[in-house]
């Protein structure tokens, strides 16, 4: 790779990487700019991440706990996840000063936390197997030194902080096939689930292949005259009393934060949930599941996905 003489002649220290590292760091910003963070550092401008990344396994846990005079020790109440921060040393280098100006400012226009949304840190294998992402927004790093041995004409060190209020990295996306065709066997474990007239909905196991709760969403496309979901495995269950007529469509998102329930992406129908309904999780696992849609027809769909959470980036 080149070594670059900055005008300064000082020679900016940059790890050789002789081979393939085990994986690749993109951050995408708001804009979906990309900017490779792991590179091999083989061209005249580029990024290289150097050593003491941290932040990549295991988020930090806060338990809950009770005391009394009357026993020794504790008892435990729960745990809490906190917010991941995540760090990244890296070496930004261009062969001149224009090239180097450039990329700098375009470095702090896609980390700028002003933006309001995070960008994403995404972290590849290097074969491309699997990847892994986390949202997060830029905290601290590259407020700069002018010297010799961080910062010069046209290169620059920085130990980028990043913070994600979501702990967890995200993996697939699990959308499960469409049924091309109406089955009138019985109940056919599959989504979305098309359903006839005359057939009762059961039960049916859906398996969370991530490490933590993930966030279903349904889409219901009418007509149906009750939507109840129920999770047997967390005893939770959504019942949803509103008549859905044919070609309407209903979709119940579960995400912590972004909970909604919406009448053809619009209107909001939160108010005919039930006092006992749960927008619920799937747990880790196989969740046992009862779908029941009374009032539907031969147009009626109930399709469902979600996205795999992990406690760490690989």
């Amino acid at each position: 790779m080149p070594i670059i003489l900055g005008e300064t002649g000082y020679v900016p220290s940059v790890p050789l990487i002789q081979e393939p590292q085990v994986f690749r760091i993109t951050w995408t910003a708001p804009s979906g700019r990309v900017t490779e963070f792991y590179s091999l550092g083989t061209s005249l401008a580029d990024f290289v991440t150097m050593p003491g990344v941290s932040g990549f396994d295991m988020p930090l846990f806060t338990a809950y706990t009770d005391t009394s005079p009357g026993f020794d020790g504790e008892i435990n109440r729960g745990f809490r996840t906190e917010a991941r921060d995540i760090t990244i040393p890296i070496l930004m280098y261009a062969w001149d000063r224009a090239t180097f100006k450039k990329m700098r400012s375009d470095l702090f226009t896609d980390l700028n936390p002003r933006a309001g949304v995070p960008g994403r840190l995404t972290v590849t294998e290097w074969d491309g197997s699997d990847s892994r992402s986390i949202e997060c927004f830029y905290a601290a790093g590259l407020e700069g030194a002018l010297d010799d041995t961080e910062q010069g004409m046209d290169f620059s060190k920085a130990l980028i902080e990043f913070r994600a209020p979501d702990p967890y990295w995200l993996g697939k996306t699990i959308t499960p096939k469409p049924l091309k065709a109406v089955d009138d066997s019985g109940w056919l474990p599959l989504f979305p689930i098309r359903v006839t007239a005359s057939q009762i909905l059961g039960n049916t196991q859906i398996t969370n292949t991530g490490q933590a709760d993930a966030f279903p969403t349904f889409t219901i496309t009418g007509p149906a005259s009750t939507i109840n979901l129920r999770n047997n495995t967390t005893g939770e269950e959504i019942t949803l009393a509103y008549n859905l007529a044919a070609d309407d469509t209903i979709t119940i998102n579960t995400k912590e934060g972004r909970k909604s329930v919406k009448l053809n992406g619009v209107t909001n129908l939160y108010p005919y949930l039930s006092l006992e309904s749960t927008l619920w999780a799937l747990k880790p696992g196989i969740n046992d599941v009862t779908f029941t849609l009374p009032g539907e027809s031969l147009a009626t769909t109930l399709a469902f996905s979600y996205q795999e959470r992990f406690l760490a980036a690989w």
